[in-house]
């Protein structure tokens, strides 16, 4: 059984989503890189409802990925916001449908928080997006990285149409 709940309510998980962020996200995480996996995660497990918001999901009582709901700025796009973020599923259970639960929770998250709209900016999870119903709405450069911003309508239904 799945299920998706705050981070906040789980902050032993810290010190493990840290070394997974940091196996994932290397360049960004790692010595050399401008990332602070902890203190990212300490932010996201600060409240349940004010923004950073993390989730988390295990499956039977294990911890198997993680999302946020952040208030950052992407420089390219800084009217654009809420986010979802760090989105990261434990390799061996890849491919299993919690992605795409974390990230209905996370878009629930941002209804129930009162949000119109919801963005994501991924460089690799372009068929989670479009499948769960998001609209690419342009290409940007991050860190780097060319990545595809998306949007989500959270007043539209299921349509996930959304005009920015």
């Amino acid at each position: 059984m799945l299920t998706v709940e705050p981070l906040a309510r789980h902050r032993d998980a810290l010190p493990i989503l840290a070394e997974w962020m940091l196996a994932e996200w290397a360049p960004w995480y790692g010595p050399d890189g401008p990332g602070d996996a902890m203190a990212d995660l300490e932010r996201y497990a600060s409240s349940e409802t004010d923004l950073p918001v993390g989730l988390v999901a295990y499956r039977d009582g294990e911890l198997v990925g993680l999302c946020a709901l952040k208030d950052d700025v992407l420089p390219p796009v800084p009217h654009l916001g809420p986010w979802a973020g760090a989105g990261l599923v434990r390799p061996n259970h890849r491919g299993q449908g919690i992605g795409a639960s974390l990230l209905r929770a996370t878009t629930e998250l941002a209804r129930s928080l009162g949000f119109g709209h919801i963005y994501c900016a991924t460089a690799t999870s372009h068929t989670l997006m479009e499948r769960e119903g998001w609209q690419p709405m342009q290409s940007a450069t991050l860190h780097g990285t060319v990545v595809v911003i998306y949007a989500r309508s959270l007043s539209l239904g299921s349509s996930g149409e959304c005009t920015g």
